[in-house]
């Protein structure tokens, strides 16, 4: 095989690795939509992954903000604290959708929504 073959193979695996990884991992072609059906997923990485990718988009998106919330519930600490880390850095459009997450019957989301809140009032003295 010459050593253009080997290229051409090559660029053609990582094509397909691309593609493949395009379709399993959440990535910024994603939908919102598709981002936020992907914080259900049993793979924390995902759901890690698609906590960062909505960032960009959660302050513009209502629908954004509101999965952000509820990913304070989520049962890795990693998920929870870039959930957080995001809704301190939106303020106070997130504020209304933090409300009721202090109530909310999930011990980690109770927790941690109380805590974003505390970083935002924190963040706004500044």
């Amino acid at each position: 095989m010459t050593l253009r073959g080997i290229v051409g193979v090559g660029a053609g695996v990582i094509l397909a690795a691309g593609i493949a990884g395009y379709f399993y991992f959440p990535n910024p072609l994603w939908t919102t939509g598709r981002m936020i059906r992907s914080l259900e997923s049993e793979n924390e990485m995902h759901r890690l992954m698609a906590v960062g990718l909505l960032k960009d988009r959660a302050p513009g998106s209502e629908k954004a903000i509101a999965a952000l919330v509820l990913a304070l519930g989520d049962k890795w600490d990693e998920v929870r604290g870039s959930a957080s880390t995001t809704l301190c850095e939106i303020g106070e459009p997130a504020i209304p959708y933090l409300r009721p997450a202090l109530q909310d019957n999930n011990q980690l989301a109770r927790e941690t929504a109380s805590q974003t809140m505390i970083c935002m009032q924190r963040f706004e003295k500044k």
